[in-house]
């Protein structure tokens, strides 16, 4: 005979099947409301990614660990088991970054930053030289992302979604999975942005263009006309590059790569992008 407990999930699984979309939303939103009364230690924690954007995550901070997080994170973001192995999550607060443990309580994070930031960004060697903060210099250019490390509350510390070192190419295009491609496009983008990864003016122009593709879709004569792209420009021009011409001269060259990417697949241009930057 079946035991009690498993008839009675049983019996709920199949009547979660019957549901509509709207009224299983609806339970599935009633049962989360539930689980925070049940738990008010719950908080919704964010995971930066490199452009900016976060995804967040309702969870006991002071309960689950870095590595539970980031288990949760990759599930999120449609990273296969193999291809996630690539990115861990990473703190950030005032310019230095630091690979966090799997170990750790996400909470500890937030209350524990300032030691970190005195063990691992102000150690001394007997020559006097400052290693961490040459390391935070040097591990924080690998992620120059205005959007996270520009915001006014530069002080508050963020955990962030990123490649754990790194990576060739060809082991980039190892992984195929959608999640992935685009976390290393937009890793890339920022690499080419923060000059990590240098180019010429042509090169940067592809580059842009297949931005500005990703961006705002195919070019609407309409709408991406000059004057469009004021102020932004550098958005998609590194900023060594920029001096170089004038921005409306910019913004024409731009456009007219972006006019060459209409219609193209933004799977496949995501790929090509992380192919040129590495070039």
């Amino acid at each position: 005979m079946e035991p009690k407990g498993k008839q009675r999930r049983r019996v709920h699984d199949e009547a979660l099947k019957t549901l509509s979309a709207e009224d299983l939303s609806k339970f599935v939103s009633e049962r989360s409301k539930a689980d925070i009364e049940r738990n008010p230690n719950l908080q919704a924690i964010r995971v930066y990614l490199m452009d900016g954007s976060y995804k967040a995550f309702k969870i006991d901070p002071a309960e689950v660990t870095v590595e539970e997080l980031w288990e949760v994170a990759s599930n999120k973001l449609m990273l296969t088991p193999s291809s996630c192995q690539s990115f861990f999550i990473w703190g950030l607060r005032d310019n230095f970054e630091l690979l966090l443990y799997p170990h750790q309580r996400v909470d500890s994070i937030f209350k524990d930053w300032e030691l970190f930031e005195q063990r691992y960004n102000n150690a001394r060697p007997s020559g006097g030289k400052n290693i961490g903060s040459t390391l935070a210099r040097s591990m924080s250019s690998l992620a120059r992302t205005p959007s996270i490390r520009e915001e006014p509350a530069e002080t508050e510390t963020k955990l962030v979604f990123r490649k754990t070192a790194i990576v060739p190419l060809s082991e980039e295009m190892r992984y195929q999975d959608s999640g992935a491609v685009h976390l290393f496009y937009i890793e890339a983008v920022r690499n080419v942005l923060a000059s990590n990864y240098p180019c010429e003016v042509e090169t940067a122009i592809q580059l842009g263009g297949i931005q500005l593709q990703l961006t705002v879709g195919d070019k609407n004569n309409d709408i991406h006309k000059p004057g469009y792209l004021k102020g932004t420009v550098t958005n998609y021009i590194p900023n060594y590059l920029f001096s170089r011409m004038k921005a409306e001269e910019w913004e024409h060259l731009l456009f007219e790569q972006h006019s060459k990417c209409k219609g193209k697949n933004p799977y496949n241009l995501e790929v090509g992008l992380e192919c040129l930057a590495h070039s």
